[in-house]
């Protein structure tokens, strides 16, 4: 497929297949858990999190960010995750 539609990704995915974001972003980190640092040769990809930083609280506002912005199921509005 040489252009996919608006509801496709590049690959041919549909949009809601797959997204990254750095768990570090999501927990609200500093640079102490960075993975990696550019031109450093040791010492990169040991940093770790604790499954207690994955909170109810945490699932909500990726939740709510996740159908805002349009990359959740239809049938979750923001507006009923709101409310709930």
């Amino acid at each position: 497929m040489l252009f996919p539609s608006k509801a496709t990704t590049w690959l041919g995915l549909p949009k809601i297949a797959f997204n990254v974001v750095p768990l570090q972003d999501v927990l609200r980190l500093g640079t102490e858990a960075r993975q990696n640092t550019p031109g450093q040769a040791s010492g990169n990809w040991s940093w770790r999190f604790r499954a207690e930083a994955l909170t109810p609280e945490l699932a909500g506002g990726i939740r709510l960010l996740t159908t805002t912005y349009g990359r959740a199921p239809v049938s979750e509005s923001p507006a009923s995750l709101a409310k709930g």
